[in-house]
């Protein structure tokens, strides 16, 4: 059982390695998505930028004609004041005109403040699509770099996982089969050190009885709480055989 304990260690240390390279593989290729995640948004942004700036460039061109029916109406209207000799009628006309020409300001200064909106707003599609053009460049390059350092890490982890299996035929496979359901469900570590009567995995104090029967190695026992397999070290159980017996379950 002893032969079967510390190939469970061994496997679980290269677990252990190969997650320390796939979670820096993850990382990797994480920032790499959230490079291009913002090229994305920059240009989704852009987009209904040049969207609003159609509609406003529309309604521009819409007031603009708006001012010509203004200025048409206004000259008709002067032209027709010398032919008024009627002085009712040629109030009516100056009243009209007038009218026309408060009209005419106030949609020339809704006009001009559109104007300085339409302006702004091309500047800033501009300085967008500058910046869009200078990250899609900055993750075309990155991009280069991080898969060649996912390939590397991948590499190694291939490497890394012919020790892992090598070890497999030393583990019996219902064992394996707890090993890697326990290594799922806690977080990637399966089989933890039984030390100074604890479990090293969730620190709950163990029977007496069970951390003796760690120190014998002659079971394969687990945690009763995190469920995780246990074992002692060499030096745990020399340190045991020193200090005398382990102490025993009390009733």
């Amino acid at each position: 059982m002893k032969d079967i304990i510390y190939a469970l260690v061994e496997l679980q240390e290269i677990d252990n390695e190969v997650y320390k390279y796939v979670l820096q593989k993850e990382q990797l290729a994480n920032t790499l998505n959230e490079m291009k995640d913002l090229v994305t948004r920059m240009e989704q942004s852009v987009e209904e930028k040049q969207a609003k700036l159609v509609d406003v460039e529309r309604w521009y061109s819409e007031q603009q004609d708006t001012l010509k029916e203004y200025n048409d109406r206004m000259g008709r209207i002067k032209a027709s004041l010398n032919a008024v000799t009627k002085t009712k009628d040629y109030l009516i006309r100056q009243k009209e005109l007038e009218n026309l020409r408060r009209h005419k300001q106030s949609k020339e200064d809704e006009i001009e403040k559109v104007k300085d909106t339409i302006n702004d707003f091309r500047d800033a599609i501009e300085r967008d699509l500058l910046r869009i053009e200078e990250l899609r460049q900055d993750t075309e390059k990155e991009g280069g770099a991080t898969w060649e350092q996912v390939h590397q890490l991948e590499e190694t982890i291939a490497e890394i996982s012919k020790s892992r299996d090598s070890i497999l035929p030393r583990v019996p496979r219902n064992i394996l089969g707890r090993y890697e359901r326990i290594r799922d469900r806690r977080d990637g570590l399966a089989i933890v050190e039984a030390r100074d009567g604890n479990c090293y995995g969730c620190f709950v104090s163990l029977r007496p009885q069970q951390y003796n029967q760690c120190l014998r190695f002659e079971t394969l026992e687990s945690c009763p709480i995190c469920n995780r397999f246990l074992y002692a070290r060499e030096q745990t159980v020399e340190e045991a055989d020193h200090d005398g017996p382990a102490p025993a379950e009390t009733a």
